[in-house]
C-alpha cells in the first residue's frame, strides 16, 4: 500500500525533524551557558582591571599631590627667607638713615624731655 509507505514515510521524517531539532535546540542551550559563562568570565577579569586602574589612578594622583605640596613647602621656604634677609638689611640701614634717632628717643623717654 503506497499511501500507507508514504504515510510511514512522512511520519519518519517528521521524527526525524523533531530530533534533529531538539538537538539543535540542546546544542543551542549548551552554547548559550558556555557564552554566559564566558561573559560573566570577562566582566570579572575587566572588573579587577579597572578596579586595579582605579588603585594605580588614585596611587598617581596622591603622588602628585605630595610632590606638589613639597614644592609649594619649599617655595614658602625660600620665600621666607628671603623675607627675613630683607628685613635683617632694611633693619641694619636703619641706623644709618636716622643716626643718634634711638638715643635721643631714649634720652626723652628718660628724662621726659618733650623737646
Amino acid at each position: 500500500m503506497p499511501t500507507l509507505d508514504l504515510m510511514d514515510r512522512r511520519d519518519d521524517q517528521v521524527k526525524a525533524n523533531a530530533e534533529t531539532a531538539e538537538k539543535h535546540i540542546a546544542e543551542a542551550k549548551s552554547l548559550e551557558r558556555r557564552y554566559a559563562e564566558e561573559m560573566a568570565s570577562v566582566r570579572r577579569a575587566a572588573s579587577v582591571e579597572l578596579d586595579a586602574a582605579r588603585r594605580e589612578g588614585m596611587m598617581a594622583r596622591a603622588a602628585a599631590v605630595q610632590e606638589r605640596k613639597k614644592s609649594a613647602e619649599h617655595e614658602v621656604q625660600t620665600i621666607v627667607a628671603a623675607a627675613q634677609k630683607a628685613v635683617e638689611e632694611e633693619r641694619k640701614k636703619f641706623g644709618a638713615l636716622v643716626p643718634g634717632l634711638a638715643e635721643r628717643m631714649a634720652k626723652r623717654l628718660e628724662l621726659g624731655d618733650r623737646s
